[in-house]
């Protein structure tokens, strides 16, 4: 769907390359620890189907994308993208207090150091 445009494209041609892609609704995870641990134990719900790849398809837990529909959605590519943001959104800037850690201080020797190590 390109809303710019206001137009549903359709590819359906053979051998189109998707990659599955983590849903995120109001800002959390769909994915859950259960369905992870649904997935490794071979979980079976009540018509004794077991929990496969497929249920996190149908469920919308997964979404497979391609290349053309990757161009207009929001993916977060890393979990700490998804916290930042909720931060945002919350009105926090979370990058407010990075240029105050100084990231080689933890590298340089404290003031009180022992500098002889043969004693």
């Amino acid at each position: 769907r390109d809303i710019r445009e206001r137009e549903l494209r359709l590819y359906t041609d053979a051998g189109r390359v998707c990659r599955p892609l983590f849903i995120v609704e109001n800002q959390q995870l769909a994915l859950q620890k259960r369905h992870i641990k649904w997935l490794n134990q071979g979980y079976r719900d009540d018509d004794g189907e077991e929990f496969k790849w497929e249920q996190l398809v149908k469920t919308g837990i997964i979404e497979l994308l391609d290349a053309e529909e990757e161009e207009t959605v929001m993916i977060s590519m890393t979990p700490d993208d998804l916290e930042n943001s909720r931060l945002q959104s919350a009105g926090i800037n979370p990058h407010e207090n990075d240029a105050e850690f100084d990231p080689a201080a933890r590298l340089k020797a404290g003031i009180n150091a022992h500098t002889w190590t043969h004693c």
